[in-house]
């Protein structure tokens, strides 16, 4: 949830921007690292098909986070909006191509879900990620 958090720290400084002509490329930059993250984070990689655990902990963070995005669009200035309608079109597309990903019922869970991070190490990892964005100028 922190990491959702974050997400929306970063994105509305970039909707801060929003007449910046490269706003709408960093917000759907910034939606691509935070589903990257996401995947990485759960063992979702491209060449095999995710374990049933990842693909649902994932529909739901991205589900939690298009939420907030959405409820954010809704209090925004119209400049501001269209940048989170960008992002939040982008995050619903990242949600219909997790929907459409076929589940491995035979394999194990991946090492890295049998133990869920401590908080502390997930806002840390947080702080970093989105520290890596930098805001358009």
């Amino acid at each position: 949830m922190s990491a959702n958090v974050a997400f929306l720290t970063k994105l509305s400084q970039i909707a801060d921007r929003a007449c910046s002509d490269v706003a709408q490329t960093a917000a759907r930059a910034l939606v691509d690292a935070y589903k990257n993250c996401l995947y990485e984070r759960l063992g979702i990689v491209a060449t095999r098909r995710p374990t049933m655990r990842a693909k649902q902990e994932a529909m739901d963070e991205i589900d939690a986070l298009r939420v907030m995005v959405f409820r954010a669009e809704l209090g925004a200035e119209a400049d501001a909006a269209r940048i989170f309608a960008v992002a939040k079109q982008r995050i619903e597309m990242a949600r219909r191509a997790l929907e459409l990903r076929f589940v491995d019922d035979e394999a194990g869970e991946p090492a890295g879900l049998a133990e869920s991070p401590s908080s502390r190490d997930a806002r840390r990892d947080d702080r970093r990620f989105i520290g890596s964005f930098s805001p358009a100028a």
